[in-house]
């Protein structure tokens, strides 16, 4: 018979998508594609920014600043969590 472990893991939260994600990259991909459909709208099923390469760079962007500004907040809360013991 099988039995269920219980695990945590960390979850990555994208506050604009209202989603959680299992992978940071993950969740700065959808924050940033939600910024990008916020700024240009797109009407179809396929965002029409996906095939402009300038636009696409854009996104690549603001995901590795995404990337970057959580990596600094996680680290400051860790800093004053170390700070509080």
């Amino acid at each position: 018979m099988g039995t269920i472990e219980k695990r945590l893991k960390p979850m990555y939260f994208a506050p604009t998508k209202r989603q959680h994600y299992a992978s940071m990259s993950a969740a700065a991909r959808a924050e940033a594609n939600t910024l990008m459909f916020e700024k240009y709208p797109s009407y179809g099923n396929e965002p029409f920014w996906a095939e402009n390469e300038r636009l696409c760079r854009v996104r690549d962007r603001l995901m590795q600043r995404i990337i970057r500004r959580s990596r600094l907040a996680i680290a400051r809360k860790e800093d004053t969590d170390h700070d509080h013991r």
